[in-house]
């Protein structure tokens, strides 16, 4: 009964909370000519709702399509989740198409992703980081990451840039335009690394050399982007020699700032959490406000906001283990892991609708050389920097390690993202980005899709997560 009395009460507070429109209320002629008002009980208020209904929506979708795909165990054990959702995400694009739905409808936008999908991602990929491994593991992850990743965007421009004295691709572009491309195109994203990588259970060696370098690859490559961006605002003609070394020091403080700013964020929240065990239960916000607050502020002040938010995460995780009850630990690790999955789910559901939602440029020799400098490029770097690291550090890489490590360079969102930010003004913006979700699809399906098999034919040591996390949830609620 009290349950009853209660729902009413919230059916009476939500409709007197709604707004009365003039569309609510009809006039009609009498008899006498005076107008009868009409009140009318049902109002479809769609503006009210679009933002929130079209963001569950989506969510629906890709929760409905993993679902759907694992009811099916061989499809699931065949492909992964993620390229079965860049497939979903290409019929249900071709089909909102062919019912005449807007493109903008379900177009991803790149300040949605950057700003609302990728915090949870790069958050999870913080917090569960094995920190032991990523320290013994730093020198060769940070090599990784910087020197190979400024030699791919190096080495992929100037030998685009030769081909296309050779054989003009259908759009010119200068040199800096091309040095834009290069830069994103060199991303090896971490949501492709975690989707495909988390499945296999690689062991931690190789999981952490992976992981690692995807994430700050992927912060030095957002540095380049933003370097190359601003030399092109300020005109190729108007550069300086002293312009480029200002480029160049401005990495180092966008990497510092972002670390020290994630550290800052973790230890606040690690503080929060030590003297909150009377409200246990607010724990959990405080953990993914201030991971969010990093990442905000790291936005804000122009530094490194993936850094930042990586740092944090493991920073949190040390304290907020030892300051919180077991339940609730294993709770903020379940809810993060669930905000996470749902974002990549999305994340690759928007990859395949875009193939079919934005304006497109096939330009397919540039497409190849890109391909085939990108697979080449990758290969030198790891193998080079591998053979340096062998004669210094331990474990070695061994040379089936440096073939997973070549197999490891995928490319996804964020590299497509940085596309669409590219300025309208670049006549080669629609081939640049064509050409990007181009690599995105090979290195999903081509390189991540055989990923599990090769593994398994390798024979490499694989770990065994026995994950609790479901272990805190059922506490909290009751079961």
């Amino acid at each position: 009964m009290k349950s009853s009395v209660l729902f009413l009460l919230c059916c009476c507070f939500i409709v007197s909370s709604l707004p009365i429109n003039d569309t609510d209320i009809k006039y009609a002629a009498n008899d006498e000519g005076k107008e009868d008002v009409k009140f009318e009980f049902f109002v479809f208020n769609w503006p009210r709702i679009a933002v929130p209904a079209v963001i569950c929506t989506w969510i629906l979708v890709s929760n409905l399509s993993r679902i759907s795909f694992h009811l099916n165990g061989r499809l699931s054990g065949v492909v992964p989740d993620s390229a079965l959702l860049i497939l979903c995400g290409v019929v249900l694009g071709l089909i909102l198409k062919y019912l005449n739905v807007p493109t903008s409808g379900f177009a991803l936008s790149s300040h949605a992703f950057f700003i609302y999908l990728l915090p949870p991602i790069i958050l999870e990929a913080g917090y569960f980081m094995p920190n032991r491994a990523l320290f013994e593991n730093v020198w060769p992850i940070a090599s990784f990451a910087l020197l190979g990743t400024c030699f791919n965007a190096v080495a992929i421009g100037f030998s685009l840039i030769g081909i296309a004295q050779v054989m003009p691709f259908s759009i010119q572009f200068t040199t800096i335009q091309l040095f834009l491309f290069s830069s994103l195109i060199s991303a090896c994203d971490p949501v492709a690394v975690i989707a495909f990588f988390e499945e296999i259970h690689v062991n931690a060696f190789l999981y952490v050399s992976v992981m690692g370098e995807a994430l700050f690859n992927d912060s030095v490559v957002v540095m380049l982007y933003q370097m190359f961006s601003k030399f092109l605002a300020m005109g190729e003609e108007n550069l300086l020699p002293v312009h480029y070394v200002q480029g160049v020091l401005s990495l180092l403080f966008i990497a510092c700032g972002g670390a020290l700013l994630g550290a800052i964020c973790g230890f606040v929240a690690a503080f929060i959490t030590k003297y909150s065990h009377r409200a246990d239960t607010a724990n959990p916000t405080t953990v993914l406000l201030f991971a969010y607050i990093s990442f905000l502020l790291a936005e804000l002040f122009g530094i490194s906001s993936i850094i930042s938010t990586t740092v944090y995460g493991m920073v949190a995780k040390q304290y907020v283990k030892e300051n919180t009850e077991w339940q609730t630990s294993m709770s903020i690790s379940y809810f993060v892991r669930v905000v996470s999955q749902a974002s990549n789910a999305v994340t690759y559901l928007f990859l395949g609708l875009v193939l079919i939602s934005i304006p497109s440029h096939y330009d397919v020799w540039f497409i190849i050389w890109t391909l085939v400098f990108c697979t080449i490029f990758r290969i030198i770097a790891v193998i080079v920097q591998c053979l340096y690291f062998n004669r210094f550090h331990y474990p070695r890489y061994t040379v089936i390690d440096q073939f997973i490590l070549c197999f490891g360079g995928l490319r996804g969102a964020i590299a497509y993202g940085l596309a669409l930010d590219i300025p309208d003004s670049v006549e080669a913006k629609p081939m640049f980005a064509t050409t990007c979700l181009m690599v995105i699809y090979f290195t999903v399906f081509i390189q991540g899709v055989p990923m599990p098999y090769i593994v398994q034919w390798l024979k490499i040591k694989r770990e065994h997560h026995d994950s609790n996390l479901m272990a805190g949830f059922h506490n909290i609620v009751g079961f």
